[in-house]
């Protein structure tokens, strides 16, 4: 992923790619950014892959937690009712302490738990979209932040984050809610975590407009993993978009018999046009997938 207008994340990138061979080399478990490297600790087995990735089932939600060489980060934790199931899932895999947690952004559906895991688990810092939303659950959020003294940082894009042997860059949103965009959803951290070769993209509730701002700002490459956007919305995960990112697994975090009608047919329809695999939650259960630095594959339950 390279910034179109900049040539400094270029050099960063390339730069973090020379440093986790040689780091890698002499047997530790740091990797990558120079920008931000918070710390973190969470169950890890000796032989356990360089990063698993787990779609949590929480209906129509989104909650995915990463796992690298014993720190652990979470990318939103599913509504307020999901809180008893992820506080569980977080102790099943022996995560105490959490790297980074990340809210996409202000609807409940993706931050309605995250209140109770930061007050439950350590956590090192909370990154938030940089448009908050008027409602309860985010108050409750930000409260929750203040009592655990936890650091709420509002990323901007280019901005990098590193946790175990993993980097992830923020790609959006970019832009000014309400001119170049009016839909909270298109508000959604976009972050691709990169680990060795492979490489993950998650999207939030973002949309087709964000998707081609995206575009405009940024050399997107293929990835090996697509958090598809919207929990399968027909208006995101747009045809140049995929075409830009030609993942090979992509992942919906979606409930069964929604309301919504999710996944869209015609979104489906762009997914097989692309041949991605695609795994879903209300067909899987939660989603496990492994990157050994080289290739991506599914774990079975």
């Amino acid at each position: 992923m390279l910034k179109r207008h900049s040539l400094a994340p270029v050099t960063v990138l390339l730069a973090a790619v020379v440093l986790c061979v040689v780091v890698a080399a002499a047997g530790t478990a740091l990797r990558g950014s120079d920008v931000l490297s918070p710390t973190g600790t969470a169950g890890a087995a000796a032989d356990a892959p360089p990063l698993t990735v787990y779609f949590l089932d929480v209906g129509q939600a989104d909650a995915a937690l990463l796992c690298s060489e014993g720190e652990a980060i979470l990318i939103d934790a599913g509504n307020d009712e999901d809180r008893t199931f992820v506080l569980s899932f977080l102790e099943q895999k022996g995560v105490d302490r959490l790297t980074l947690a990340v809210g996409t952004h202000g609807h409940e559906d993706h931050i309605g738990a995250l209140d109770e895991v930061i007050a439950a688990v350590p956590t090192e810092q909370l990154l938030l979209s940089p448009v908050p939303a008027d409602t309860k659950t985010y108050r409750n959020l930000l409260a929750a932040a203040e009592r655990a003294k936890v650091p709420v940082t509002y990323p901007a894009p280019g901005d990098q984050f590193s946790f175990g042997c993993c980097d992830m860059t923020v790609l959006g949103p970019i832009g000014v809610f309400g001119e170049d965009y009016e839909d909270l959803n298109d508000s959604s951290l976009s972050l691709l975590v990169s680990c060795g070769e492979t490489t993950f993209f998650f999207t939030g509730d973002m949309e087709r407009p964000m998707e081609l701002i995206l575009l405009d700002n940024w050399d997107l490459q293929e990835v090996d993993v697509l958090k598809v956007g919207h929990h399968g919305s027909g208006d995101a995960t747009c045809y140049p978009f995929l075409r830009a990112l030609m993942p090979t697994y992509a992942v919906i975090s979606v409930g069964a018999d929604n309301p919504y009608g999710h996944p869209h047919e015609n979104l489906l329809s762009r997914l097989r046009d692309a041949d991605a695999t695609v795994l879903r939650t209300d067909q899987l259960g939660t989603i496990t997938l492994v990157s050994d630095g080289q290739t991506v594959r599914v774990v079975s339950p």
